[in-house]
């Protein structure tokens, strides 16, 4: 048989649960928040790197191949960012974690290596 005072104390436990819950919830997003600024700050790093590469490389003595092989890998680099930021942002939006942008990333790396 259930009290007033039991009641109450059930109350009170799922109050704070609900505030420890949505303060997990705040400090999760912020983290995720500062994930995705340090992504996007990153592939625009390499973007600008990518552009003044290929500004200063195609006359230079090492040749255009060396100079084209180089943005590609700075700009899958920037590729593999970017699907990241999209993943970061999935899930923030969809509260789950989903395998396809890694299984991409792995591969986008793969093809890097080769």
């Amino acid at each position: 048989m259930a009290t007033v005072a039991d009641e109450s104390k059930s109350e009170t436990d799922e109050k704070s649960e609900g505030l420890t819950n949505r303060a997990l919830r705040l400090v999760e997003d912020l983290v995720y928040a500062l994930i995705c600024v340090v992504l996007t700050g990153a592939a625009l790093a390499l973007l600008i790197k990518a552009g003044y590469d290929l500004a200063t490389g195609i006359g230079a003595e090492e040749g255009l191949k060396v100079t084209t092989s180089e943005i590609l890998d700075t700009l899958l680099l920037v590729f593999i960012l970017v699907e990241l930021l999209s993943a970061v942002r999935t899930t923030l939006v969809e509260r789950q974690l989903l395998a396809e942008p890694f299984l991409l990333v792995g591969i986008i790396a793969t093809i890097k290596e080769i």
